[in-house]
């Protein structure tokens, strides 16, 4: 009586898997058997369904294939990760020719542009910290006076930062600062 509608099963099986859910964690792994499998970076913290093959490892998000790894077997603690998961962790430079800090200090005066390419050659980078203490010291026409100064002196140990401050205080000192002997009450 069953016999009509009973279905012919498939010459071939589908593959066996075992499947488990698991949750991302912060490098964008899933762990299965000790080992770990990289997914994409948008599912860290996202629960995801791991499909473990005889020979692979499937996994899925929301019904899509998201990952598809050879399976390690026989090995602990091992990682596979698939390149297009992960962005690179290595910063490229974005930037091209000088900084505004750079632009604004440069053109006043030959002997600033020097320091200014100086400051450049001695630090990492392009020297923005330093440039902007520079631009920091107000006023700028004041610190370019020091300068020239300085030059005229030959004074070397001026082009450094410290030697730029301690230039611009002394020159400063009496106009800011207005000490009178008379009021000493000590």
């Amino acid at each position: 009586m069953e016999e009509p509608h009973l279905l012919v099963l498939p010459v071939v099986l589908p593959p066996v898997y075992h499947s488990v859910d698991r949750t991302v964690d912060i490098d964008a792994y899933v762990s299965l058997d000790t080992n770990r499998y990289s997914v994409p970076e948008y599912l860290i913290g996202k629960v995801v369904m791991v499909h473990k093959y005889l020979t692979r490892v499937v996994v899925f998000f929301q019904n899509k294939q998201v990952a598809d790894h050879q399976r390690i077997i026989g090995e602990r603690n091992k990682k596979k990760t698939d390149p297009s998961h992960h962005k690179p962790l290595a910063r490229k430079r974005a930037y091209q020719g000088a900084c505004s800090e750079e632009t604004l200090l440069l053109g006043h005066h030959e002997m600033l542009d020097a320091y200014i390419r100086g400051v450049k050659k001695r630090v990492y980078g392009r020297g923005v910290y330093r440039m902007r203490r520079l631009l920091n010291m107000q006023p700028l026409i004041l610190m370019r006076h020091s300068w020239l100064r300085s030059s005229r002196r030959r004074n070397l140990a001026c082009t450094t930062l410290p030697g730029w401050k301690g230039m611009i205080l002394k020159q400063v000192a009496g106009d800011i600062f207005k000490l009178d002997d008379e009021d000493d009450d000590d």
